[in-house]
């Protein structure tokens, strides 16, 4: 279990995670209420399960949108704390016809899936983005980019600001989850 440092409780974030290999493990966000030791920490959380994948929130689990996805791929993740929407992309599409940009509509924003999904990003205080290795016999294998990659893009797109070097550009009026944004933003 490994979150980011940095929590958000408003503001429009972007991040990028690169797969090394499609194996076990979830990504996605948590909330601040989830510890380190919670022998169940996606109860409070809003993921993709990296194997199958599905999207999972405590025990609901659903394939609806789903994309495949593969080695080498760059997740996309939009979390917008103000209109309390989460968004997952495979190679800038994002799943379930999901539309970053749409703001209050929140048109096909992973959290409006669960009937929790919501209040995990509306009522829980700060949201850290977040991975979760639940599996003995396999591991997560990816690397999060919150504007720094510690692996070559082939092409670098900073957010509106100029922060930030991701494979993809962020939606607009996102931002790279980053100390530089915090304070204007967050």
């Amino acid at each position: 279990f490994a979150r980011s440092t940095i929590g958000v409780t408003s503001g429009k974030w972007y991040w990028e995670n690169k797969l090394h290999a499609v194996s076990k493990g979830f990504i996605g966000i948590c909330n601040g209420e989830i510890l380190v030791y919670n022998s169940t920490p996606q109860v409070n959380a809003v993921y993709i399960y990296e194997g199958t994948p599905d999207f999972r929130s405590g025990d609901q689990i659903l394939t609806t949108g789903v994309a495949s996805i593969s080695t080498d791929d760059i997740m996309n993740f939009a979390l917008d704390m103000d209109n309390h929407a989460f968004y997952i992309g495979v190679n800038n599409t994002y799943m379930n016809s999901g539309d970053p940009e749409s703001g209050s509509s929140r048109t096909g924003a992973i959290s409006e899936l669960f009937t929790t999904g919501r209040a995990i990003i509306s009522d829980s205080g700060e949201v850290f983005a977040n991975l979760l290795n639940t599996s003995t016999t396999g591991g997560i294998n990816t690397t999060v980019n919150f504007g720094n990659p510690p692996y070559a893009n082939s092409s670098d797109a900073a957010d509106a600001d100029g922060y930030g070097a991701f494979e993809f550009a962020p939606p607009s009026g996102y931002f790279a989850l980053c100390t530089k944004n915090l304070a204007e933003y967050g």
